[in-house]
């Protein structure tokens, strides 16, 4: 259980500094989605501020998942008592669904000149110059990208709900 609460504290470290370094925030468009860092990424690339937001994103839900495969390893320890190991293990296959969406996000092709040229032409009145070279999801409407939004929306409701079932 040790082990579990030291992952777990170290991803939440790493969502903070990822949070930190990107401070990232999005401006929806009709095809794609702006993304705009205002923390240190924006002076290494848009790639690198799409990157860092890709993990963020899929860090966070392995955080919360973390949250729930504690709460997992101490229900199974309290009702089976042992082999705690084959049950853990079992849970863990969990996480290949959240290495796979950060394997999804990354398939639609990115154009991010695209998407500053739209997010100028759809919103004038922001002013954009203070995010720099800024990037995006270039077609947030592809599959893949409604995959990764309606997961990470299921797994927001889900895992609350599955930790209250077990609160018994």
């Amino acid at each position: 259980m040790r082990r579990l609460f030291f992952i777990s504290s170290t991803t939440h470290i790493f969502i903070c500094i990822v949070a930190i370094f990107t401070q990232s925030r999005t401006l929806s468009n009709t095809v794609s989605m702006a993304l705009l860092c205002n923390g240190l990424c924006k002076f290494l690339g848009p790639e690198f501020c799409f990157v860092s937001y890709v993990l963020q994103l899929t860090v966070s839900a392995t955080g919360g998942l973390m949250n729930l495969h504690i709460l997992f390893y101490r229900y199974m320890s309290l009702t089976r008592g042992q082999d705690m190991f084959r049950y853990s293990l079992r849970f863990s296959f969990v996480y290949v669904v959240l290495m796979s969406l950060c394997i999804i996000s990354f398939i639609p092709e990115q154009d991010f000149e695209a998407v500053q040229a739209e997010t100028h032409r759809e919103h004038p009145d922001y002013d954009l110059k203070s995010y720099k070279n800024f990037g995006g999801f270039a077609n947030s409407h592809h599959w893949c990208m409604k995959t990764v939004t309606w997961t990470l929306v299921a797994m927001s409701v889900l895992l609350p709900s599955i930790a209250i079932s077990w609160r018994r």
